[in-house]
């Protein structure tokens, strides 16, 4: 069994022995930005709309990563996004964030946060669902007199 030695620093030095084969499941993740209202996210079509979710206190650092789907799908995209991991008190918070432009069938999709544990697949931690509704611009009429 490996060992090694974990160290933080304040204002003496506390150090802990950790396990390397050792796994903490992180808190279920949530989304953060925008804050669901009713399970709902709101956007408009053609704007940006950034998306972020957390997952906290997990050991080693955990994936995580944006779905989206319909309803009527089986099937989840992975949608883009980067990722930004602190550690705090030896577990690791992971937020990530994506930025998209949803178009009009983007309406009444299902965006998922989910974390994973890199080496079980088994382990995955969901947030709840949030069904994105879109705010539709309306077309641009010119009409010549």
């Amino acid at each position: 069994m490996d060992r090694y030695l974990a160290c933080t620093t304040i204002l003496i030095r506390q150090c802990q022995v950790v396990q390397s084969n050792s796994t903490v499941r992180p808190s279920v993740p949530r989304i953060v930005h925008p804050v669901p209202i009713d399970s709902i996210i709101t956007g408009t079509e053609g704007e940006v709309l950034t998306l972020a979710c957390i997952s906290e206190g997990g050991f080693p650092e955990w994936t995580v990563d944006w779905y989206k789907t319909r309803v009527e799908q089986s099937s989840l995209k992975l949608l883009t996004c980067t990722t930004h991991a602190v550690i705090s008190q030896l577990l690791y918070n992971v937020t990530t964030t994506c930025t998209m432009i949803p178009t009009r069938e983007d309406d009444g999709a299902i965006l998922l946060c989910q974390s994973s544990h890199p080496g079980t697949p088994a382990m995955i931690e969901k947030s709840g669902n949030a069904t994105l509704r879109l705010l539709c611009k309306l077309p641009t009429v010119n009409c010549k007199r």
